[in-house]
């Protein structure tokens, strides 16, 4: 696959005091009108189609999924994984989410595992979509709704609270549990991430998508 990366650098010149006050209050409120802007592209219905493609970013199988809802207190995490440059993990709740009303779903997120080397004030933007394998059909129930999440320090974890029904996954005739082996996976569709460091008023922005 793919992946297109492009970087733009930008640097402050040095102006009185009152201009670079001016300045960020002006750059603060154009940054919280792009914000505002960009949640609002955020839909509320979830859309459910069927796939014959696998996911191209990540997929994790388990072996004995009855075993993990027990071993488990509450979430297992996947191990780590690289898409577009960015260390990411998958957060499963096999009984569901009881924080965000998931009891009786199964309840999938995905995570920025490591920002550790991001600049203060970073954010990604990203649009993503999960799976499920169907091993009866040989195909993939993709869970998404198209909308712009903003990751940030403040909110790393994004997903579906109730992503599937556990009464529909635990029916075998529906081919996602077999034998107590499951696959989840998930596929990053485009993601825009900015990494601001406003001390310094530089800016590096990040273009990458699935091509």
């Amino acid at each position: 696959m793919d992946t297109e990366v492009k970087l733009f650098s930008t640097m402050k010149h040095k102006h009185n005091k009152n201009k670079k006050q001016g300045l960020g209050v002006m750059k603060k409120e154009v940054m919280e009108e792009e914000k505002e802007a960009m949640e609002k592209k955020v839909t509320v219905d979830t859309v459910r189609e069927e796939r014959h493609v696998a996911p191209a970013h990540y997929s994790m199988k388990i072996d004995s999924f009855s075993l993990l809802s027990e071993m488990v207190d509450n979430s297992y995490e996947s191990r780590e994984f690289e898409a577009s440059g960015v260390l990411l993990k998958l957060v499963l709740y096999p009984n569901g989410d009881e924080s965000r009303n998931g009891d009786g779903y199964i309840s999938l997120y995905l995570v920025m595992a490591d920002t550790t080397g991001f600049l203060p004030g970073w954010e990604i933007n990203a649009i993503f979509k999960f799976f499920v394998f169907d091993q009866l059909q040989d195909k993939y129930l993709t869970i998404g709704d198209g909308g712009l999440r903003r990751f940030s320090a403040i909110k790393n974890k994004w997903g579906f609270p109730q992503m599937l029904s556990l009464s529909i996954f635990n029916n075998a005739s529906n081919g996602y549990l077999i034998g107590d082996s499951c696959v989840f996976g998930v596929e990053e569709v485009k993601a825009l991430s900015e990494r601001r460091n406003e001390a310094k008023g530089q800016a590096l922005i990040f273009i990458f998508g699935t091509g």
